[in-house]
């Protein structure tokens, strides 16, 4: 039989094959960061972290949340030395699919690092996990959970066409701001009536039951009833909260029984709150700005009383002196006076 007659036989024997490969097997022929992208999506990070060996999976769950690398000493002491072979064969898996990488410590010892994106995205459904966990104690349909991440897996983010937004009414109770034909409408029993009164003892009542409404009362001293004082009103000032904003609450939120006063006392007070607790809360909030600052340079050291006259009297002449002492030859002249004076000086100096 002739050369060519026996390769057209081979060919005609030939097959072709086809070769099947598992999620470890093909992850592992990719590159790096075709991994490193694949892990931005936490259902892939928890494919692979169930595919993982048993001991590999001990080992991610032990590094999920520590921030530096960890010697590759350590990581082996995890591990008696009966079973290296499957400490081994957990190294190589956790370091074919780039779950962790190799990183250097101080002292030149080698470590590993868990890949950032896995670490994110896997932390992300031990989260779930555990608020599943939680819900079944207390007594919440889990499947209903469940079912509201399945969902969520088949909604798209949408882009926003519309320049406008539309607030709740949570947000709108809490931020509206009522003005004064609010307050008159609130009289006439109109919409949206208010359930606090403050006493002029500094007491607030709140008539409500609302649970948000308490939840809010709740941030006063004492929850619904309670006592105004320096120190809850201190507090408040150091949260950022103004005296405007608190008397701005109290008066939106007023009750109707507030208005129910003598009507020339009402015309006189443009506050349906009492004239002592806007004065006092006011007052409160003035012992917090006592002191004014002034940036400034300060001059002392002068080797003649004379000298120290002269440029005491041009920064009073430039009207930028904040301070001065004559005994100790000692002034503050302000910051934006700082480089005339200064010139003043070398002026003065050379002169004399």
């Amino acid at each position: 039989m002739s050369e060519s007659s026996k390769s057209k036989s081979l060919n005609l024997h030939s097959t072709p094959t086809l070769q099947c490969k598992d999620l470890h097997e093909y992850l592992k022929s990719r590159s790096s960061h075709f991994l490193e992208t694949l892990y931005n999506y936490p259902t892939i990070c928890l494919a692979v972290y169930r595919e993982l060996p048993e001991l590999a999976r001990h080992f991610v769950i032990r590094l999920l949340f520590v921030e530096q690398p960890v010697p590759q000493a350590v990581v082996a002491s995890w591990v008696s030395q009966t079973h290296a072979k499957e400490q081994i064969k957990a190294s190589e898996a956790l370091s074919e699919l780039s779950v962790w990488n190799e990183a250097p410590i101080p002292g030149g010892l080698p470590g590993w690092f868990l890949s950032h994106s896995f670490k994110k995205n896997l932390k992300v459904w031990l989260f779930l996990q555990h608020y599943l966990h939680t819900a079944e104690k207390r007594n919440l349909s889990s499947a209903e959970c469940l079912a509201f991440l399945y969902q969520l897996s088949f909604s798209t983010l949408g882009k926003r066409k519309a320049g406008r937004f539309y607030p709740t009414r949570l947000a709108l109770n809490i931020t509206c701001v009522r003005d004064e034909a609010g307050l008159a409408g609130l009289a006439g029993g109109g919409r949206g009536v208010g359930y606090i009164v403050v006493e002029s003892n500094y007491r607030v009542y709140g008539y409500t039951q609302s649970a948000l409404q308490v939840a809010l009362l709740g941030l006063f001293p004492n929850l619904v009833v309670g006592v105004i004082t320096r120190e809850s009103v201190r507090q408040a000032f150091r949260g950022g909260i103004s005296a405007e904003q608190i008397i701005k609450y109290l008066e939106q939120h007023s009750h109707p029984q507030m208005l129910n006063t003598d009507s020339a006392g009402v015309a006189a007070c443009t506050s349906v709150l009492p004239p002592t607790v806007l004065d006092q809360v006011r007052l409160w909030e003035s012992e917090r700005n006592r002191f004014t600052y002034t940036e400034g340079v300060v001059y002392n050291q002068f080797l003649s009383q004379a000298d120290f006259v002269v440029l005491r009297d041009y920064a009073r002449q430039e009207r930028v002196l904040s301070w001065q002492n004559e005994r100790t030859r000692t002034m503050v002249v302000t910051k934006p006076g700082h480089d005339d004076v200064k010139r003043f000086w070398k002026r003065y100096s050379k002169s004399s």
